[in-house]
């Protein structure tokens, strides 16, 4: 069964965001250590699907952009998360790092459901359809 990139890309976020989820409903060493075991599997399909997308998506100035806005979004996520999590984070959840952890999850719930929804538009389904046509074979001719 092929899954192809843009189903890929929701599945992984999906995964996250369940991790995220998890990570504040641990109770001990093993529930953690699952719940972030999750996060090893749908990181990785996030960060292979989101170029992927972008490459079949997008083509010359436009791929360009949209790989710079991809690698930017990603830097200021991150930089978001760690100056704003205790500061504002904790002080909204009473000082509870669980409920960062669980609001963090359910951001990440949001932004699946946003890609699934973009990506659920006929346009993306036709587009990932023509792309499972197989391409002919390379050619045999070797490089010297």
């Amino acid at each position: 069964m092929w899954i192809g990139p843009r189903r890929g890309l929701a599945l992984g976020a999906l995964v996250v965001a369940i991790s995220g989820i998890l990570r504040g409903a641990a109770t001990n060493y093993i529930t953690m250590l699952l719940a972030v075991g999750a996060f090893g599997i749908g990181g990785p399909l996030v960060s292979v699907g989101a170029p992927t997308v972008i490459r079949d998506w997008f083509a010359g100035r436009e791929r360009g952009l949209a790989m710079g806005i991809y690698n930017m979004g990603q830097s200021l996520g991150t930089i978001g998360a760690l100056s704003l999590t205790s500061s504002v984070g904790l002080s909204l959840a009473g000082g509870d790092w669980r409920l960062v952890l669980i609001g963090y999850g359910f951001l990440a719930l949001a932004a699946a459901l946003v890609w699934f929804a973009i990506s659920s538009h006929e346009a993306s389904r036709a587009h990932e359809r023509s792309r499972r046509v197989e391409k002919p074979a390379a050619s045999s001719a070797q490089y010297v």
